[in-house]
């Protein structure tokens, strides 16, 4: 019986070869040797020769001329969808209403940081405990006011400014931040070194690092005073103002956007002498464009935080 089948089966096929062409009678051979096997064979199911990407027509088993007639088609299987890198995930863009909200939070940040050159020796003279009331102000109150005011009321996240949850393990971060320490602080230390020899600044400058304490107290102070620089800058100067400039600008431009920025944080240095608005310049050039190559300020945070600790101790 299954032998006639199979016989019938290729005269049929031999005469639609004559009439619908080679790719038609293709597919119909397919279906035949499949059928032929399932016959022959008696397995559940026959799956030779299948064709790519078409659909399988797959008979129930047994020969009985019923079942052979009700058959069920089985569709290709799609695959799941990848997601996207965070390369190139679509980032958040300010309407107008959010971009003036955070030009006025930034307005604030760009007015301490250029008057703190004024109070902070002042406050320094008439005692230590009113330098680090003022720096914790500075440090910790004020940027904790104005991301909380960017949250309630334009729903800024920390994942909008390049503060999101990291996609890399923590070695990755730990030898990205290691390369932003070692590129920065070298781009730090040369510029200074050759601005001291060209510009030769005043030597009777205000000494930051005899504000700190000995012993433990003194390394807790250290390193709170380098991760919250660390956290702060990266975000005022970094982060928040690429993400307003962003928004604003139909093309905007990496290039002139490290240029300006670099430019306002080195001017921030402006009481510390102009070998160091010099160094902080070009070492800020080097936190932006690992900025950009990473898409992420996690590394830059950290790293800023090591050349700062470097620099306070």
């Amino acid at each position: 019986m299954a032998f006639n089948r199979a016989c019938m089966g290729r005269e049929w096929v031999r005469s639609l070869k004559r009439k619908q062409g080679a790719h038609a009678a293709g597919n119909l051979e397919c279906m035949h040797a499949a059928s032929a096997t399932l016959f022959t064979t008696g397995l559940p199911h026959a799956r030779p020769c299948l064709a790519e990407g078409r659909k399988m027509v797959v008979p129930y088993p047994g020969g009985n001329d019923e079942r052979l007639r009700s058959r069920r088609t089985l569709p290709r299987k799609s695959l799941p969808e990848k997601p996207l890198p965070p390369a190139l995930a679509r980032q958040a863009r300010l309407e107008p209403r959010q971009q003036w909200v955070v030009a006025c939070a930034l307005l604030p940040v760009l007015a301490v940081w250029q008057a703190n050159g004024v109070y902070l020796p002042a406050l320094a003279q008439k005692g230590a405990h009113l330098f680090w009331m003022a720096d914790l102000c500075q440090w910790v109150v004020l940027p904790m006011a104005l991301l909380g005011l960017l949250a309630h009321t334009v729903s800024l996240r920390p994942s909008d400014y390049g503060l999101g949850i990291p996609g890399t393990g923590w070695r990755t971060l730990a030898w990205q931040a290691a390369a932003v320490f070692v590129t920065a602080g070298l781009a730090f230390l040369v510029a200074r070194n050759l601005a001291w020899v060209v510009l030769r600044p005043p030597a009777s400058l205000w000494p930051l690092a005899q504000m700190f304490p000995g012993g433990r107290a003194g390394a807790a102070v250290r390193t709170y005073a380098a991760l919250s620089t660390g956290l702060v800058e990266s975000i005022f100067f970094i982060g928040l103002p690429w993400l307003l400039y962003r928004s604003a600008r139909a093309k905007p431009s990496r290039r002139w956007f490290t240029l300006l920025v670099s430019a306002i944080f080195a001017l921030a240095h402006w009481e510390q002498g102009s070998h160091l608005v010099a160094a902080a310049f070009f070492a800020h050039l080097v936190l932006c464009a690992w900025f950009f190559h990473w898409r992420t300020l996690w590394p830059v945070v950290f790293g800023h935080s090591l050349v700062d600790l470097a620099g306070f101790a």
